[in-house]
């Protein structure tokens, strides 16, 4: 679980109704938050005191549920949410617009608050909502100065410096997770956001492209971003960087985000894509907000997760995967070490029409066939389509449905080696669903997919 903490300072106390403005906080609408006790803690509050206590609460959590370290214990925790919208969503406490130094003194405390209560617990933070908030805190009133004064790029520069210079004062990482948010902005053809119309082919590509501004250099969507530069586009490299260097060895999270097209074939084709992104940009920790009509972007997870019903999943360990064609997106995987099945999942953003492919695998394996499963055309249903029964010198030939998410699941003749326990090197909220780049990779050039082998410098994969 990755649980929110507060950082407002004030939480609801009674439930008489609709607060009045000149009852913000603080007044007896209110009782006052604080990050610790100073005295023994309890199990059992004195509701009627005027305060909580954040300490007294996690360690409420602890005994009741176990630390981060037991099977049933919090792993993580989010220092709040969204916090450059807090005057628009909890205005009766934060009646201005919070500035960067008021977030970093709150921040910073709090994280040495969970450190101090479960040392093995992460922390996320800022949970910042979108790209004016990753930019300048959304106009933070001293964000100028800060800038100016210390020639940060961004807000995301400056989080992460005095992340990391509180972990020199007080001897203990407090951020162990950058966490964000992202919605996208890319309008279709008609000029509405995130629009669905679904029978304007224009509308539905820009939806397919939308992703390019999470990784592809030069990519400009149309959007307000683009409109304004779009300085830090595309996003995973740029905050990459400032990870590299104000804080190394912080891990990524995109803790909201969604692409929308949930209803339809083009919703699950770019959510597929997202998490291939992920995976290759070793982003650790990604969930959806998911929206009604979310059939298609659960199917297209499940084609990771769940793709035939039994539990059957990607595998753990990413390998590289090399394609040159534009309508096309190849992520490829082994589990542990183990060549004897490589998944590879190809994904078609082709409109209308069917696409075939050469799949080429180079290996010391010989590989003899391939099950087959796809998510395509009308239907959220994850169908097992015919498979590959002969596989010829590694190489094999398949066609794939228009707008479509395909997995090959291709097998030797050799009994699976038992995959390597992975656990422990990935430790901590949960073990990422790519462990890292393993002994052999799938390409995709001019039509065909490659297997190339013993890869095992993260860097060189892409």
């Amino acid at each position: 679980t990755l649980l929110t903490l507060q950082m407002l300072g004030y939480t609801s106390s009674n439930k008489t109704g609709v607060v009045p403005e000149e009852k913000s906080a603080p007044s007896e609408y209110w009782d006052k938050v604080v990050n610790r006790k100073g005295s023994e803690f309890t199990l059992t509050p004195d509701t009627k005191d005027g305060y909580v206590y954040m300490d007294e609460y996690l360690n409420y959590l602890i005994t009741t549920l176990g630390n981060s370290a037991s099977a049933t214990g919090i792993k993580a925790y989010a220092l709040d949410n969204e916090p450059a919208l807090w005057h628009h969503t909890h205005s009766r406490v934060q009646k201005e617009p919070v500035n960067c130094k008021e977030l970093m003194d709150k921040s910073i405390d709090l994280a040495r608050v969970v450190k101090e209560m479960d040392s093995g617990a992460e922390v996320f933070g800022p949970s910042l909502f979108g790209y004016s908030a990753y930019d300048c805190l959304a106009d933070a009133s001293d964000w100028s100065s800060i800038k100016a004064e210390n020639g940060y790029r961004w807000f995301i520069d400056y989080y992460l410096d005095e992340m990391s210079k509180a972990e020199q004062e007080y001897g203990t990482r407090l951020l162990d997770v950058l966490d964000i948010h992202f919605y996208t902005e890319q309008k279709g053809a008609c000029g509405e956001r995130c629009c669905n119309h679904y029978d304007n082919d224009e509308c539905i590509q820009a939806r397919l492209d939308s992703v390019r501004s999470l990784y592809e250099d030069g990519y400009i969507e149309n959007s307000w971003i683009a409109d304004t530069g779009a300085e830090f586009f595309p996003l995973l490299p740029n905050l990459q960087q400032s990870i590299d260097t104000y804080y190394p060895d912080t891990k990524l999270s995109v803790s909201e985000y969604n692409f929308d097209g949930g209803d339809h074939i083009s919703g699950a084709v770019v959510q597929a894509d997202m998490l291939g992104i992920f995976a290759e940009y070793g982003v650790y920790f990604a969930s959806i907000w998911s929206f009604d009509n979310n059939d298609y972007q659960l199917a297209a997870i499940n084609m990771f997760t769940n793709y035939d019903g039994m539990g059957n999943s990607f595998g753990d360990t990413l390998v590289k995967s090399e394609y040159d064609r534009t309508d096309i997106s190849v992520y490829s995987s082994i589990d542990g070490v183990d060549e004897g099945k490589v998944k590879i999942m190809v994904i078609n953003r082709s409109l209308h029409e069917e696409t075939p492919v050469n799949i080429s695998l180079s290996s010391d394996k010989e590989y003899i066939g391939a099950d087959v499963y796809s998510l395509y055309g009308e239907s959220s249903a994850i169908q097992q389509l015919q498979g590959v029964d002969t596989i010829e010198g590694n190489t094999f030939s398949y066609t794939l449905p228009p707008l479509s998410v395909t997995e090959f699941i291709v097998n030797t003749a050799e009994p699976a080696v038992e995959p390597v326990d992975t656990t422990e090197q990935n430790s901590g909220i949960n073990v990422p669903l790519i462990a890292g780049v393993g002994a052999a990779a799938i390409a995709l050039v001019g039509g065909s997919i490659a297997l190339i082998r013993r890869l095992r410098n993260r860097n060189n994969s892409k």
